[in-house]
């Protein structure tokens, strides 16, 4: 039986050492979209790939649990979550996560997070540590050269307090899941068309801010939608 938590962390651990990953939260860039190829891999028992480039802390850990999960009956249901602000609700409404005190024990895969700030993955329990992405070279969150050129723009080390809001614990619920199973449906993680209309209705910004909210593949699917609507 495959343990998903694991692997989650296993991808960003892996991301986090390879030099091709850096940091940015340009959009068009922080969704690895630079071009440096594929880091794969294969954690318990289940083989993984996440595309190579800049990522920033939310892209990456999203990016991380959604290249172990894919393959599986929950392989969609986080494709709802495209930043800090509304990952926690996606995460929440797959089914897999449920909101924890920061007094919990996180264990591997779990997310530190504070709504549309920071968020951080989980990697052992003892000693407590966990892996981000952080900043570019620069000390920024824009531009500056693909991968990471300082070894501290995606690292693995001592858990500290960001301050974190709460963790997002996952429940397992994937290692275990039958055909039988019944999953909340994409259409209940990802409603296009009600974003499309709150777009329409100004609720998103407008251009690149707009598009680092949603995600360049969700602010595609959204647009589509809108033009659709205003036709």
């Amino acid at each position: 039986m495959a343990d998903y938590g694991k692997i989650a962390a296993a991808i960003h651990a892996a991301m986090c050492a390879d030099s091709r990953f850096g940091y940015t939260m340009t959009a068009g860039s922080r969704w690895g979209q630079t071009g440096h190829g594929t880091l794969s891999g294969k954690t318990d028992g289940v083989s993984w790939k996440v595309k190579a480039g800049d990522y920033d802390c939310s892209s990456s850990v999203i990016a991380a649990w959604k290249a172990a999960l894919a393959g599986t009956r929950y392989a969609h249901m986080l494709d709802g979550a495209t930043y800090t602000g509304n990952m926690a609700d996606v995460f929440m409404a797959s089914g897999l996560f449920v909101k924890k005190p920061m007094s919990f024990l996180a264990e591997p895969g779990d997310l530190y997070i504070k709504p549309g700030s920071h968020v951080a993955m989980c990697q052992t329990q003892y000693p407590d540590v966990l892996t981000e992405f952080s900043q570019n070279e620069n000390k920024g969150a824009y531009g500056g050269k693909v991968g990471d050129q300082t070894g501290r723009e995606a690292y693995r080390h001592a858990y500290y307090d960001y301050p974190w809001s709460f963790i997002l614990h996952y429940n397992g619920k994937a290692d275990t899941a039958s055909k039988n199973d019944k999953v909340a449906t994409v259409g209940k993680t990802i409603d296009i068309d009600k974003i499309a209309r709150e777009v329409i209705a100004g609720k998103w910004g407008n251009g690149d801010a707009r598009k680092r909210k949603l995600g360049d593949w969700f602010a595609d699917a959204v647009q589509k939608r809108v033009n659709e609507i205003l036709e």
